[in-house]
């Protein structure tokens, strides 16, 4: 809100600004917006953990969600502060209606805020303080570590997650939906491993494992006999919950379609790793090399080189 105290003396000054500019467009609102969901996901906001629904600042989304006339005016009055400041182009969204792919269930959640964000310094410390939303803290470090440039940086569309209006997800029809996706899993495990390139001794292995009894992982250094004989007994950092969250046989899947891992990121953090990774899915399993660049493809895969960089 910039100079403006509090929202009631932004929206004074809104009210004002469209009285004076009568040409000026308003956003046209989203009743309901529809979006396709992980059901982990739809259990995270049924169970009030999952506050925030994030969407890549995308063409299939920008269509859906910024207003064509808005954002013509606002390029045609770019030099106008008052025109950035008040003319949102951003539509804003009543409710969204989650679902997944076969449509076995759905979740009506009221949407109170939408907006879009960058991952810079005040847009990431702006959903920290308001909405303490850390899931991009690693990202912004990242990008201030190696002086990636703003207007190179991502952008991402947000919405706060209101009041479940209506949901078939109940205990029982949850119950039965996890029965049926666990009955016929093949046990996937995912080993990890980081090695530093200047100390190799230094290594640390992540072995994960999905199967119908849930998710589990150990890790340990990659020299355990060496650091004991240093005396070294160091204990490692637990594995955060966004780790774990992003270990889903989709993700696996995605990764084992590919016979290596590619570079897609954009992003490269300088750490001196190299990473190894093997999958076993039921009978199949993969190796994979990666570097700095490729490990940050993939969101699992970056997330668990950010915790080797913490650890």
């Amino acid at each position: 809100m910039g100079k403006y105290k509090n929202i009631e003396e932004f929206a004074a000054a809104r009210a004002k600004f469209f009285e004076s500019h009568p040409d000026a467009p308003v956003a046209e609102d989203i009743e309901c917006l529809n979006l396709v969901m992980k059901r982990e996901y739809a259990e995270q906001i049924l169970a009030g953990t999952k506050k925030l629904e994030f969407r890549d600042y995308k063409p299939f989304y920008i269509k859906k969600l910024i207003d064509p006339d808005v954002a013509d005016y606002v390029q045609e009055h770019i030099d106008d502060d008052e025109v950035l400041t008040f003319c949102n182009d951003i539509r804003q969204v009543g409710k969204i209606h989650f679902y997944n792919y076969n449509r076995s269930w759905y979740l009506d959640v009221e949407v109170t805020f939408n907006d879009a964000f960058c991952i810079n310094k005040m847009d990431v410390e702006r959903l920290q303080k308001q909405y303490g939303c850390h899931d991009f803290d690693d990202d912004l470090k990242q990008m201030e570590a190696t002086k990636v440039p703003d207007e190179e940086r991502p952008w991402l569309f947000f919405f706060v997650c209101g009041k479940v209006l209506g949901t078939d997800l109940n205990n029982d029809a949850m119950a039965r939906c996890l029965k049926t996706a666990t009955k016929h899993m093949e046990k996937i495990k995912l080993e990890f491993s980081a090695t530093p390139s200047l100390f190799p001794l230094n290594g640390v292995k992540v072995v994960l494992t999905l199967d119908e009894k849930g998710k589990s992982y150990k890790a340990k250094l990659g020299n355990e006999i060496f650091n004991s004989l240093l005396g070294e007994h160091k204990e490692l950092p637990p594995l955060p919950k966004r780790v774990l969250n992003a270990f889903t046989e989709n993700a696996i899947n995605k990764i084992l379609s590919k016979d290596e891992i590619p570079n897609e990121s954009g992003m490269m953090v300088l750490d001196g790793n190299h990473y190894e990774i093997k999958i076993t899915k039921g009978r199949l399993r993969k190796e994979y090399d990666a570097d700095e660049a490729s490990i940050e493809t993939y969101p699992l895969l970056r997330y668990l080189a950010s915790w080797n960089r913490r650890r």
